[in-house]
């Protein structure tokens, strides 16, 4: 009873956000997402050590002051893609117009081979964009995702995160291994993040 609430006022509060993200001119919007950056990623630490850990491996060679400001940019642009993911969510028929799909001639060639396919997301921009945009080509995929330990959370996200042919996966479960030989037995994609 009370996880349903928290789900209805989960979503009543997405829905009110991002109705009012949606007015806001560009800038505006950009400004929000790092605002929003600089309080998740400063002021609480949310993956704070995991993101400067990432930069540090991917980037040996970078100072500490060229890390920090990787590590600012990065946290900003989560934040706005995660913003967008709200406009998107307010309006799902303005979707079309906002991808351009490269690559679309691999996943055809994959297909052809009469089996399923494996795609690789890095945390680089936003993996949920992505999966809207594979959505509006009626791509079939299946992506591995984490849930939240909270459970009203958890489908508030889910919910938020629907898209017409994405199944997903949770990361840790003892059946993931045999979802995913099923998924690629039904010829769909199977997405990993790396």
């Amino acid at each position: 009873m009370l996880t349903s609430f928290y789900k209805r006022l989960g979503i009543l509060f997405i829905a009110t956000v991002s109705r009012f993200y949606t007015m806001l001119p560009k800038r505006w919007r950009y400004g929000l997402a790092k605002m929003l950056a600089y309080v998740v990623f400063h002021w609480i630490k949310f993956r704070w050590f995991t993101i400067l850990r990432n930069i540090r491996i991917v980037f040996p060679q970078k100072s500490k002051n060229e890390i920090y400001t990787l590590f600012n940019k990065s946290t900003e642009n989560l934040a706005y893609y995660f913003l967008q993911y709200f406009e998107v969510a307010q309006n799902p028929q303005n979707i079309p117009g906002r991808f351009c799909i490269f690559g679309e001639d691999n996943l055809t060639a994959a297909k052809k081979l009469n089996r399923g396919y494996f795609l690789l997301a890095c945390h680089l921009g936003n993996p949920d964009m992505a999966l809207k945009g594979l959505s509006l080509i009626n791509e079939n995929v299946t992506l591995i995702s984490k849930n939240f330990s909270v459970t009203w959370t958890n489908q508030v996200w889910f919910y938020v995160r629907h898209a017409p042919h994405i199944h997903y996966l949770p990361p840790h479960s003892p059946k993931t291994a045999y979802e995913v030989f099923k998924a690629l037995g039904q010829k769909r994609g199977v997405i990993f993040v790396l």
